[in-house]
This record gives structure tokens, sequence and C-alpha cells, in this order.
């Protein structure tokens, strides 16, 4: 488990594989996390690549992140539902285009982007919609 905010700095920062590892899948309060959220911008990123990090944390990244940040949890396969529908309605295509490829989307989501302006997330959307 990682105890602080100070710690999983320390851990992305690590040259250790082992650390940057578990800066990857250890899991951590919802209070480290919020805090290194609204304190630490840069690590953002980091913050999403975590595979354990609760639905309170992917909402709060979509709301704060930056588009990188909001295509990484558009890639998640856990994803509560609202946040489909946002990311799916996100002002970044490279979001709209993760959610149209992400297996769980729901097909009403799909059915929206296909008409999405940006050709390339309705085509990633009409892959989907006939690949599955």
């Amino acid at each position: 488990m990682i105890e602080s905010a100070e710690r999983f700095r320390a851990l992305c920062s690590s040259q250790d594989q082992m650390d940057v590892n578990r800066s990857l899948s250890d899991p951590a309060s919802l209070d480290v996390w919020v805090e290194i959220i609204n304190t630490d911008a840069a690590r953002h990123l980091d913050v999403a690549q975590n595979r354990t990090i609760p639905d309170e944390i992917k909402r709060l990244l979509v709301e704060k992140g930056n588009p990188t940040v909001r295509s990484m949890i558009a890639e998640k396969r856990k994803l509560p539902p609202d946040l489909f529908f946002v990311l799916s309605r996100d002002s970044d295509s490279l979001a709209r285009r993760k959610i149209a490829a992400n297996e769980k989307t729901p097909p009403e989501i799909l059915r929206h982007l296909l008409q999405d302006v940006d050709e390339n997330v309705a085509r990633v959307a009409r892959y989907s919609v006939e690949n599955r």
C-alpha cells in the first residue's frame, strides 16, 4: 500500500523498476490520491496509470486532467457508466477515440460516436460496432 503522496512520487521517480511497478499496481487511500491530484498536476498521468485507482479518482482526473490524462482514463476497462458518457463528449478527439475503442463502451455511446465530427472518432466507433 502506498502510504503517502511523497512515497508515490518517490516510487514514480525511482530508478528501480520494482518501485516503478509498485507505482502502477499498489493501492493508496482516497486521501493520498486526492492530495496528489490537488497538489501535483505533473503526477496526474502517473495516478491515471495506476491500476487500482477507484472510480472517484477516475472522475477527479477526468474533471481536472489534461487531454492526455483523460485519454488514459478512457482506455480503462473498468469505468463507471457516467464516465463513458462524459468522455464520449470530451472536447479532445483522442479521448473520444479511446472511448470508441474501449471494449466496454456501451452500444448507445458507440451509436452516438458514429456521428462524431472527427472522422477518426467515427471510424473507430464504426469498427467497434461492426466487430463486437
